[in-house]
């Protein structure tokens, strides 16, 4: 493994809030070792099955790994489409975007459904309110 995938693999972890502990007694190794992985000492391949249980411990994929780049927008997204600050727990995952319009679209499609849902029950309670009014008019 290059120093780069090393790299590559502590800022991920970083992001993702887990430390190096967490991802160490995951392994069953000691931190120290963990600390020479992400340092580029200790070889460790991609296509390693150890290097898939590392990805997941850290809470993202090997391919999300290998694809960071520094200075790409970084964000967590959870699985019910909310956007998520970063937190190690398996509910989220990591999108990269380099598309300004990409994120916006991203972090809005959230609120354009709860405004979708907030209409249709606005239309609900305004049929209602119809039916009630009718429902008094008639009694007076």
């Amino acid at each position: 493994m290059s120093k780069e995938l090393g790299f590559k693999i502590r800022r991920m972890r970083e992001i993702m809030g887990v430390k190096q502990e967490v991802v160490a007694d995951g392994l069953g190794i000691k931190q120290s070792t963990y600390s020479d992985i992400e340092a580029g000492k200790i070889e460790l391949k991609a296509s390693d099955e150890r290097f898939k249980k590392l990805a997941e411990l850290i809470g993202t994929t090997t391919e999300t790994i290998e694809a960071y780049e520094e200075g790409a927008t970084v964000i967590i997204v959870n699985h019910n489409g909310g956007v998520g600050t970063a937190a190690y727990n398996n509910q989220f995952t990591i999108q990269m975007i380099d598309d300004w319009q990409k994120l916006g679209d991203l972090i809005a499609m959230p609120f354009k459904e709860q405004i979708t849902l907030l209409k249709e029950q606005v239309a609900e309670l305004k049929a209602e309110r119809d039916f009630l009014r009718n429902l008094v008019e008639k009694g007076k």
